[in-house]
């Protein structure tokens, strides 16, 4: 069993996907004999700084988002491209399941060099 968390940051965009299929290909290259079809169990895109959440949307709109957000990518129908729906195609055959999940910007004031650290009263 394998699981293999692709840490990105604010979106997934093609050129995370082609870095993916690189590694991936090299890796199946070295499986070449192998009888493990597919290659990979699990992939789990983990997407920090996601800055598309609303304020009090519930768990379920958000998780409806972020995989939106995915099937933009890895669905090989939304391609508009042969190249891209081949490199996404061979994607969906190397792992048996791909989720994402969005973890929220943490707001505009952490990442200055002037935040303390506090969180009482701040409005991020």
């Amino acid at each position: 069993s394998s699981k293999l968390i692709y840490n990105i940051q604010k979106r997934i965009s093609d050129d995370k996907i082609d870095n993916l299929d690189y590694f991936t290909t090299v890796a199946r290259t070295a499986l070449a004999g192998v009888d493990d079809d597919p290659a990979f169990q699990h992939l789990e895109f983990l997407i920090r700084d996601w800055e598309h959440y609303e304020d009090g949307e519930d768990l379920g709109k958000c998780e409806a988002m972020i995989n939106e957000h995915l099937k933009d990518h890895l669905d090989p129908a939304r391609q508009n491209h042969e190249e891209r729906r081949l490199v996404v195609q061979r994607m969906k055959n190397l792992f048996t399941e791909v989720r994402a999940f969005g973890l929220p910007h943490p707001g505009r004031k952490i990442p200055q060099k002037s935040w303390d650290g506090s969180m009482i009263n701040e409005h991020l």
